[in-house]
């Protein structure tokens, strides 16, 4: 059997390990050996000198007390990263040289914010050669690798906070060009993604509200979007923190965009890629937004305009549980065999669906809706289900 990659993630919580070992849940009572771990690897390519590492780590002793505690820090650590090696190899993991204590960085480990740094660094690369494709694919990979500030859990070492700037600017500028870039890709939710794993790390950053705001009123989110303005001005407010004049008024055109607006752009993609002859399910966000449309216009002219729900429900509360995949599909089978393709439908929830009726009078709506019971209960007579229907006009 040969030995095993050591694997050490930092950007987030701290993890050591071994395949499925994990070293760093080991030995948890020796906070002073992890305290030595994470200083050595903190260093890159730097030998620390045996005086200044003990002052740095805290150990209070007297030198020559101390001297002895570092060295048996040093052996358990070692003995513990070399868990699962075929053979025990001193400077394999730590190495001593001109007097002080260096992470072997020659060795073949995997740390997470090595690799972070060299998928941003040709992240950036080919950004600034135009090739997005390339660029986005390595600034993705470090949105998976960033998953907190480095070491986070280390609050009380001044020596980890240079590294943990350093790993936390890169984010966010690596971020800031991944948006751009999937902003010309019109990849709206994956902005949503970063964006909202920005605010989780950092709830400040201006920038990435105004573009989670954006991002959402281009996915058709409007009231998502309200939502996140009001949350950001609530949240800087309880904070007594002062929003730039710039951003406010980002924040208030977006919002004024957001109310009683409906971008079709998205929605005509959505009926392109359709085949002709799918049903064409809408969101409820989207059918709320067509519904409202289709209301404003009834004021202009006289035509019926219908909103009708199609609930399905257990007829008895004690009975096996419906499959409720199945009928639903056996439901929209009904619909797209049913009503005309002017018509609009939505998924409302996990059980009820919301039809969009123009220029139908009552009498043939009611003989739709009787077409589609009859044809519901014919393809679903061993389930115990009931489907109910409602309509309203306005």
């Amino acid at each position: 059997m040969g030995n095993k990659i050591l694997e050490v993630y930092t950007l987030g919580n701290f993890k050591v390990k071994k395949e499925d070992l994990i070293l760093s849940d080991m030995n948890t009572r020796s906070n002073k050996m992890w305290d030595l771990f994470q200083y050595l690897i903190s260093h890159p390519e730097q030998i620390t000198p045996v005086d200044i590492l003990i002052e740095d780590i805290n150990l209070p002793m007297e030198l020559i007390n101390a001297k002895n505690a570092l060295e048996n820090l040093v052996y358990r650590l070692r003995k513990l990263l070399s868990c699962g090696d075929e053979k025990y190899r001193p400077d394999k993991y730590i190495i001593f040289k001109r007097g002080g204590y260096s992470f072997n960085w020659e060795e073949d480990h995997f740390l997470d914010f090595l690799e972070f740094q060299s998928s941003y660094q040709k992240g950036t690369q080919y950004y600034d050669e135009g090739k997005l494709d390339q660029s986005l694919q390595k600034f993705w990979e470090c949105y998976n690798l960033y998953r907190g500030n480095f070491l986070q859990e280390n609050t009380d070492s001044p020596h980890l906070l240079q590294q943990r700037i350093h790993f936390r600017e890169l984010f966010f500028k690596q971020s800031k060009l991944t948006c751009e870039i999937l902003k010309k890709q019109k990849d709206y939710s994956r902005i949503e993604k970063v964006c909202r794993r920005v605010l989780k790390i950092e709830p400040f950053e201006e920038e990435f509200h105004s573009l989670l705001i954006e991002s959402l009123l281009k996915k058709g989110e409007e009231r998502n979007a309200a939502l996140h303005y009001d949350y950001t001005m609530s949240l800087f407010s309880k904070n007594k923190i002062n929003l730039s004049s710039n951003f406010v008024n980002i924040l208030e055109k977006r919002k004024k965009h957001s109310i009683n607006k409906f971008d079709f752009n998205d929605f005509i993609i959505e009926f392109k890629n359709k085949d002709k002859n799918d049903l064409i399910l809408l969101d409820p966000e989207n059918f709320t937004n067509i519904l409202r449309i289709f209301i404003r216009k009834k004021e202009r002219d006289s035509g019926p305009l219908c909103l009708v729900s199609l609930n399905i429900n257990q007829e008895n509360k004690n009975s096996v549980n419906i499959p409720k995949k199945e009928i639903k599909n056996n439901l929209e089978e009904i619909l797209h065999r049913n009503i005309r393709k002017s018509d609009f439908v939505c998924s409302w929830n996990k059980m009820e669906y919301l039809l969009l009726f123009a220029g139908i009078g009552e009498e043939n709506l009611l003989n739709i809706l009787n077409r589609i019971k009859q044809s519901f209960y014919q393809l679903n007579q061993s389930h115990d289900i009931i489907l109910n229907t409602d309509y309203k006009y306005f």
